[in-house]
């Protein structure tokens, strides 16, 4: 045995092992996936460097070189797959990179080593094959020139970051929600819970409004049209007072009301209310224009019919069909029922019908208590905020009465009353109830009584059991209170 082949034989496994370990190094501490073509690189360089000392066929040693360009090709795209796409876009960068950049990568790495062999190794002419190549990539890229756009749209987008998953997106007439960025496409999901899949080309040629940048806090905007017979400062006070009470709508900052325009048929108010949720944005401004439509009517203002519009509208009720319809719910309500024809007339000629819609407050917690109301026709819930939680205490329906103890003694209303439907009511102010009254002061015991049999029930229904209400004297406490109510109605209307 000659020295250099025993050169040849001691390099081989030093060089093997040498690279085996070079790969273990890069699984361990930098999770670099090495695979069968690792193995297959370490054995053609051992034995191309081997055979350098031994004398060999030439064709022997011309494809170890080729084995081991080409498979240091396979393990230069791993390298740069590992420390280029995922390392630095996926993990410093947090972007999803694709399948597709990582293959063409290794297509573009192998093509390469190829070119690499052919012409350095083999020794064959490079032209005929790059002209080829070039006509033949040529028609590739004209193939897939959408798909090229759309990638090179990602990129930009990737890099640009206009938008991120879970921004809300407006784009033309759709709104939604950004689900996932990828090199090809955006994902939205719409309020309707449909999702969109648009091309990244799309994305980058359209005008895009993102929702939560810079801030996730923004405005909406509804309009509303009022007739010109309305004063303005009214309107907007009465749609700001609508629109303040909606659930969704942000107290900070309030909601503003402009007058934005004026055309053919109405004034145009605009709305302007903030939102923290963007998903609930089609029931909120329902929910506004719902209110402001009862807050309008409410207050005796419309909106206005267009003017080309053919309205056929039936008979309203007369007033004189009103007024008995309203005489005979009160005579057989039991706090009217001692009145006269007079005295029901009397009070009935200060009383206006107010309409209100489902989940609207037909009195509020707290507020002063001016006005009583009798439900002419729906329901509502009588609802009691208990240290912050709302608790339903009654239920009221047609012919029931709302907020009279408050009116009558001067007090706030002790609970919210929420419309569990279009409910009609007719309202008392004070001033009527007081004339009537100071004209028939007899009429006091008796509102004494009901007042207190109605303070008795609420204690009831809030109370942890009727039977401890029961064992704390009922009867006497009943008398107690009406004592008490008697003596606060002829000093509240002065009797």
């Amino acid at each position: 045995m000659t020295y250099e082949v025993f050169i040849g034989i001691f390099l081989l496994p030093v060089v093997y092992f040498s690279l085996m370990y070079l790969g273990r190094v890069l699984k361990r501490r930098h999770n670099v996936k090495l695979g069968g073509d690792f193995q297959g690189l370490c054995v053609a360089t051992a034995f191309f460097v081997a055979v350098q000392f031994m004398v060999v066929d030439e064709a022997v040693i011309k494809a170890l070189l080729a084995a081991t360009v080409m498979f240091s090709g396979m393990f230069l795209v791993k390298l740069i797959n590992r420390f280029y796409w995922e390392g630095y876009f996926q993990k410093k960068r947090q972007m999803i990179v694709p399948r597709f950049l990582t293959h063409s990568t290794m297509i573009a790495g192998m093509g390469l080593a190829v070119l690499v062999v052919y012409q350095f190794v083999y020794g064959n002419d490079l032209k005929g094959l790059l002209v080829g190549g070039a006509v033949g990539t040529a028609g590739i890229a004209l193939a897939l020139q959408n798909i090229l756009k759309n990638l090179f749209a990602g990129f930009t987008l990737q890099f640009d970051k206009p938008y991120k998953p879970g921004d809300w997106l407006m784009i033309g007439d759709d709104i939604g929600q950004v689900m996932e960025i990828n090199w090809r496409s955006t994902r939205l999901r719409t309020v309707d819970h449909i999702y969109l899949d648009l091309p990244n080309g799309d994305m980058i040629a359209n005008k895009i409004i993102n929702l939560n940048y810079p801030v996730k806090l923004h405005a909406f905007r509804v309009t509303i049209p009022a007739d010109y017979s309305s004063p303005p400062n009214k309107v907007r006070g009465i749609l700001v007072e609508a629109v303040s009470h909606v659930d969704g709508v942000r107290k900070d900052p309030a909601p503003e009301v402009y007058v934005k325009d004026f055309d053919d048929r109405a004034a145009i108010y605009e709305i302007k209310y903030w939102l923290d949720e963007d998903e609930k944005m089609d029931r909120v401004a329902d929910a506004i224009r719902t209110g402001a439509w009862y807050a309008l009517h409410r207050a005796g203002m419309s909106i206005p019919w267009p003017k080309q519009v053919v309205q056929f509208e039936r008979r309203r009720r007369g007033a004189e069909d009103q007024s008995e319809r309203l005489a005979e719910i009160l005579s057989r309500h039991p706090m009217f029922g001692c009145l006269n024809d007079r005295q029901v007339m009397q009070l009935i000629g200060g009383a206006k019908t107010q309409l209100f819609g489902k989940g609207q407050k037909l009195v509020r917690q707290g507020e002063s208590g001016d006005f009583m109301l009798v439900i002419v026709e729906g329901e509502a819930d009588v609802m009691v905020d208990m240290e912050g939680t709302p608790t339903r205490v009654g239920l009221l329906r047609t012919e029931d009465c709302v907020g009279e103890m408050a009116m009558l003694t001067g007090e706030r209303y002790s609970a919210n009353v929420i419309a569990r439907m279009d409910t009609e009511v007719v309202q008392i102010p004070r001033e009527r109830m007081a004339t009537v009254l100071r004209e028939s002061p007899e009429l006091l015991e008796q509102l004494s009584e009901i007042l207190a049999l109605r303070k008795l029930e609420t204690e009831v229904i809030l109370a942890e059991t009727a039977s401890q209400q029961k064992s704390d004297g009922g009867k006497d406490l009943h008398n107690e209170y009406a004592n008490d109510f008697l003596g606060r109605l002829r000093s509240f209307f002065s009797i």
